[in-house]
């Protein structure tokens, strides 16, 4: 514990009720599976994909701050959302899916962002520094949740219901990921030799 009696997030941070397989890492986590051999095949092909996804973004305006509050998501890692769906299995019927949505917005978070003003660019909290969904934001937005998944919630908490409005934004993500994974598909096949006959 640190001072003042929050649980740091550069450790696994814990909802009360939760053993360390059912709560969310903060930030980007590892595949489920071991990492191919170095310099392998398969280490180039999932390189290669990774790089095509990595490239793009997925911006969450986090309701009732009027567009000047964001999340920028990215795709997740191979087998980053099955351990996410797998973990939330773990847990009581009513709870599974609140879990598995705001550990995927946690996961795929790889920046908080603001506007000085709706409309305007897009620039760090934080001038210098890149702030996720963890101590630091909460901090820094002087928020009281001790976790990811709380504080999470805590930055939805303008919406009518941040449950129902934190699933919203966690279903739309995973539709535009379902394209951009569509999308990169198309785009590596076409670099294929036999797609090119």
């Amino acid at each position: 514990m640190s001072a003042g009696g929050v649980v740091p997030f550069d450790r696994e941070v814990r909802e009360p009720h939760l053993d360390a397989e059912q709560e969310p890492e903060p930030g980007r986590g590892a595949p489920s599976h071991s990492p191919p051999a170095p310099g392998s095949v398969l280490e180039a092909v999932l390189s290669k994909r990774q790089e095509e996804l990595g490239e793009r973004t997925y911006d969450v305006d986090v309701p009732g701050y009027g567009g000047q509050l964001v999340l920028r998501l990215q795709p997740l890692p191979p087998g980053q959302l099955s351990k996410i769906t797998a973990r939330a299995q773990k847990l009581k019927p009513g709870e599974r899916e609140m879990a598995a949505n705001t550990d995927l917005l946690v996961a795929a978070c790889v920046e908080v962002l603001g506007r000085r003003a709706p409309g305007a660019e897009l620039e760090p909290l934080l001038p210098g520094e890149t702030l996720r969904i963890d101590e630091q934001l909460g901090q820094t937005l002087q928020m009281t949740a001790k976790t990811a998944r709380g504080l999470l919630l805590e930055l939805f908490g303008k919406a009518n219901d941040p449950v129902i409005a934190v699933g919203v934004a966690a279903g739309e993500f995973a539709e535009w990921c379902a394209q951009a994974n569509e999308d990169v598909s198309e785009n590596l096949l076409g670099e294929s030799p036999a797609a090119r006959e």
